[in-house]
């Protein structure tokens, strides 16, 4: 499994239908934030430690809910992309 595949598996696994995981997976991957992705969407994830994963998905959730309040702000899954306070 590459990284924009376990991406698309943790949005779908967390309420967002196929479709709009497509289009979220599209935001990200042209996302200035997530610039220094670019050429590793591919790549196997067995070759990276969980917590650049970890840090990649709290992007991608980011990138998710900003689509989620622009297409349906009233989704029942809006919580699961909710980004916690860290203190």
């Amino acid at each position: 499994m590459n990284i924009a595949e376990r991406m698309k598996t943790l949005l779908v696994d967390n309420g967002l239908f196929d479709s709009d995981a497509v289009k979220v997976m599209e935001q990200a991957k042209e996302s200035e934030v997530l610039s220094c992705m670019n050429g590793r969407w591919d790549e196997d994830i067995t070759g990276y430690q969980s917590s650049l994963l970890s840090v990649v998905w709290i992007s991608v959730k980011s990138i998710a809910l900003s689509h989620i309040d622009e297409t349906c702000p009233g989704a029942w899954y809006r919580s699961m992309f909710v980004l916690e306070k860290m203190i």
